[in-house]
């Protein structure tokens, strides 16, 4: 973690807020306004926080009071401390289970999710820090990307032994009702399972044994926009390998 932590996100940070945490926030923001949820939010949680993009882009906004955050590495938790969060527990969220209080409007999950053994599990931990109107935000890979379904026979590494669960949106909703939480809303927002599926066309077209269609859809998927816009139908009909779900504790915000 420590390579990981001090170099490789270092090199790729700001495109990764520019292209992901910043958009991400604005969708995550407008979402929670739907549901009435008053801005600036006074106690913020984030687990996994990782060095803190996602916190970052949080609090430079000013739509947030107060920031922390449960990381497991001690080496990104130097990073995050440095970033200005008021506090950073080091470990998993069990070990904080009945230590940490429920003060917290929203907890924010980025990317965490498909890592734990036990989902359920993850979620009742979770479920403790809240307070009793607070907000679950869960951003994570889900196994309904139409990029999965057409090439999971191609995908030998879709499972490395660190991802457990990759949820389908039905899941998402079983899952909320199992934890006694309400889905109050749920979005399909990945951007790249076209272009995922286009450059896998792509490599596939060189061997002489690849029938004629795949030529033929490399050809039309050629066009970014065409792709682009076929990924917005994608979204619409919930067929994208990533999604957004906010649960909540209460009926009522």
């Amino acid at each position: 973690m420590k390579f990981r932590a001090q170099a490789f996100y270092d090199a790729v940070a700001e495109t990764r807020i520019k292209t992901i945490f910043e958009p991400r926030w604005q969708l995550i923001k407008q979402v929670l306004q739907n549901l009435q949820l008053p801005l600036p939010i006074p106690n913020v949680l984030e687990i996994g926080a990782s060095v803190g993009l996602f916190a970052t882009v949080a609090l430079q906004s000013g739509d947030v009071l107060a920031f922390d955050a449960i990381e497991p590495s001690a080496a990104a938790a130097e990073r995050l401390r440095n970033l200005g969060l008021r506090h950073v527990y080091v470990g998993m969220e069990t070990e904080f289970t009945g230590v940490i209080e429920p003060i917290y409007d929203v907890i924010f999950c980025n990317g965490v999710l498909e890592h734990p053994f036990d989902p359920a599990e993850f979620i009742q931990n979770l479920k403790q820090f809240l307070k009793p109107d607070g907000v679950l935000v869960l951003c994570s890979s889900g196994a309904s990307g139409i990029d999965s379904l057409l090439l999971q026979q191609e995908m030998p590494n879709a499972f490395p032994p660190h991802v457990q669960n990759f949820i389908s949106d039905q899941g998402i909703q079983a899952l909320s009702d199992r934890c006694g939480l309400r889905l109050r809303e749920f979005r399909s927002i990945g951007q790249l399972d076209l272009d995922i599926i286009y450059h896998h066309l792509l490599k596939q077209t060189t061997e002489p044994s690849e029938p004629a269609i795949a030529a033929v859809l490399v050809k039309l998927l050629d066009h970014a926009q065409l792709r682009a816009d076929l990924q917005a139908v994608l979204q619409k009909h919930h067929l994208t390998g990533f999604f957004l779900a906010v649960l909540s504790t209460s009926e009522e915000l």
